[in-house]
Parts: C-alpha cells; structure tokens; sequence
C-alpha cells in the first residue's frame, strides 16, 4: 500500500471503530484534541490546562512523563499527534538515579488499555529533517524504534523497564497532512444545515469542498516521495 492510499486509510477513514460507550485519550492534544477511533468519550491532555471540559470532551492536565491518571484497563484508546518526539529518552532524578520516560510512557499507556486497545502515535521521524528542526524534540524515533515495544521487545531484554508486549497493526511512513480530513468534516458539517435562505451559500462551499479536496490531493502527491513522519497503530493483546 502507497503513501497516498495509507493517508485514506488511516488518518481519513480509519477501519477501526470503537462500540458505544468507549473512551479515548489523546495525550498532549493541545487545543485540538482528535478522536481517530470515534470513541463515545473523549479525554484530551497536556501539561498546562488549556480549555474547560465540555459536552463528550474531558480535559485533564497530565505530565507525560509521570503516572498516567487513569487505571488500569480503563481506557479503549490512546492517541499521540506528534508528541512523543518531545518525551525525553532518560533523565537523572535529584537522587541520581536514571530513569527513562519514553519506555515509561509506553509502560503506562500498555498499563491503561484496556485489552484490545488501539494505541495511534504519528511522530516526525529519522532521517527527515522534520525530525530535527523543533529545538523541543529531545526524542529521535526510528522506523526501528517500534521493536522496542512488540514482538520479543528489545527494551524488554535489555533491561530498560518496559515488561510488555504491543502487536503492531500497522507502521509505516507518512506525512502530516492531518488538518485537511477535519477541514472536510467541518465543511460538511456545515453543508448539512437545510436553510432555504443560505442555499447560495451552500453552492459555494461546495466548491469549497472541490477546493480543498484538490489542495489535499495536491499536498499528498508532493509528499509521497518524502515522507516526514512515522504512523503506529499498536495494540495491546487480547490475552
């Protein structure tokens, strides 16, 4: 599967959608929390308190590098839009000992999900510049970085504290075009108010939908060739 087709697959029409009554965390979610899975809740996060909750949308101050607030199991779940670039890969504490909050993260988000929950991650990666040129990206991913959390886990075996076992559904390249499938949703959200009165203004955001259609399809064939960022979706096993 190409580049372009992934982007359709996943980021537009994700095949993976939760039963009623399911809750997802997007972590680090700024003012723009996502909800790929189209969760009933959803749970946004960051370090500084952004926005009050509101409606389905439950806001949460959380530091990533710490204890997640949720138990465990509890969360159908997680997402991160270009977030785990910024956890550091280890840290001294005032008592000199080292520790390593990215695999602790990863320990955590494993910890809440429930079984069978979806953890998404889209994160500018090795070797594109995408990758280096945020002076707040203190964590370099791979597309061998993922071993470290599925399959016979290398950070496992190496003894850096992760104790678990992701199976990955999908990893591959892509590139962050992200804002242009909400931008459809928002349009169409729009169109689907029936005013008589508006029903010119209907007609031209239509060609607002062609328009930005054409602009999506632009950007993602420009892209493909150079792609900038890595797309997880892991998944914690059943049993």
């Amino acid at each position: 599967m190409d580049i372009f087709r992934d982007q359709l697959a996943w980021v537009y029409s994700i095949p993976f959608k939760h039963g009623k009554g399911a809750v997802h965390v997007d972590l680090g979610s700024g003012n723009h929390p996502r909800n790929p899975f189209k969760a009933s809740k959803l749970i946004a996060t960051d370090h500084i308190h952004l926005f009050h909750s509101e409606n389905n949308v439950q806001f949460l101050v959380q530091d990533l590098t710490k204890t997640l607030n949720f138990a465990d199991n509890s969360i159908d779940s997680f997402s991160a839009y270009d977030v785990l670039e910024h956890i550091p890969r280890w840290e001294r504490l005032n008592t000199d000992e080292i520790v390593f909050p990215f695999v602790n993260l990863m320990s955590e988000i494993f910890r809440c999900l429930t079984p069978g929950g979806l953890f998404l991650a889209i994160t500018p990666s090795f070797p594109s510049g995408a990758a280096f040129q945020d002076p707040t990206h203190v964590n370099l991913i791979s597309r061998e970085t993922v071993n470290y959390f599925a399959g016979p886990t290398f950070a496992n075996e190496l003894m850096y504290g992760f104790e678990y076992n992701f199976k990955i559904i999908y990893e591959n390249w892509t590139w962050a075009g992200l804002p242009y499938p909400e931008k459809f949703q928002e349009i169409e959200t729009r169109l689907n108010k029936k005013t008589i009165k508006n029903y010119f203004h209907k007609l031209a955001r239509r060609y607002e939908v062609i328009y930005v259609s054409y602009l999506w399809l632009k950007l993602s064939i420009l892209r493909k060739k150079n792609p900038t960022h890595l797309l997880w979706i892991l998944q914690k096993p059943i049993s």
